[in-house]
């Protein structure tokens, strides 16, 4: 005769089933919450959280030579989180007008901010506002971009006097 024994949590029960043969013979026993859970070999699960850019748009002036760009972490800081990050050009052109490069930003466990700075290179040209994009790509450790994983970056120009200037 074949004996299959198992046991299980139901609601608040523990359920405890024995089958003879082809006859199952079901028992049900009351459990505390505190017992069922310590049946539960479960860990808790680990929240790495959401990476995204705290704007989807940021402005430099060509004169300041830089621009910072703000990478958020939310919704968990639970372990190590990588994520990396890219441009893509508009009317701004890499190595032009700003330095594109390409990077990883890393989270420690706990860490929920970093920064992203950006060279802006002033070709003491007149022109117009120049744009370039920012990607974040490819999270690690869990983590899950957010809705703001790109952002548009607006380079003012400081030796253009008119209306599209800053000053």
């Amino acid at each position: 005769m074949k004996v299959n024994d198992s046991w299980g949590k139901v609601r608040g029960f523990i359920r405890k089933t024995v089958i003879l043969g082809t006859t199952a013979l079901l028992l049900l026993a009351f459990a505390s919450p505190v017992l069922a859970e310590q049946k539960d070999d479960k860990k808790p699960q680990k929240k790495p959280g959401i990476v995204q850019f705290d704007n989807w748009s940021y402005q430099a002036k060509e004169n300041k030579g830089e621009v910072t760009v703000n990478v958020k972490r939310h919704g968990g800081s639970d372990g190590k989180v990588t994520v990396k990050y890219c441009f893509c050009n508009a009317n701004a052109q890499k190595n032009k007008d700003y330095v594109a490069n390409n990077g990883v930003v890393t989270f420690e466990d706990g860490e929920t901010s970093k920064t992203i700075t950006i060279p802006i290179i002033d070709d003491k040209l007149k022109e117009p506002k120049e744009m370039f994009k920012i990607y974040l790509k490819s999270p690690t450790g869990g983590a899950q971009l957010g809705l703001t994983f790109t952002a548009w970056i607006t380079i003012h120009d400081d030796d253009n006097k008119n209306k599209d200037s800053d000053e």
